[in-house]
């Protein structure tokens, strides 16, 4: 529980409140091009409406216990 505050508290309010998305590039520092890049979102028109086609009783779920949350995508390069 304690951990889950914390995160809520210093990342995922962070981005709410911002009301930015952020973008991380994974791999080694020699590679020209990175292995994976990950795109976070904040609550917002456009993720409900991903999560209401994809995962309607997630985000009823999530929706329901007030819970914080990130909508995340991974793309890994191959």
């Amino acid at each position: 529980m304690v951990q889950s505050d914390a995160m809520r508290v210093s990342f995922i309010d962070y981005f709410i409140s911002k009301q930015v998305a952020g973008i991380v590039n994974q791999g080694p520092g020699s590679a020209p091009s990175p292995v994976c890049v990950a795109h976070v979102f904040p609550p917002c028109k456009w993720v409900t409406n991903i999560m209401l086609q994809a995962a309607p009783d997630l985000l009823w779920k999530v929706e329901e216990n007030n819970a914080g949350y990130l909508f995340v995508i991974i793309c890994f390069n191959s």
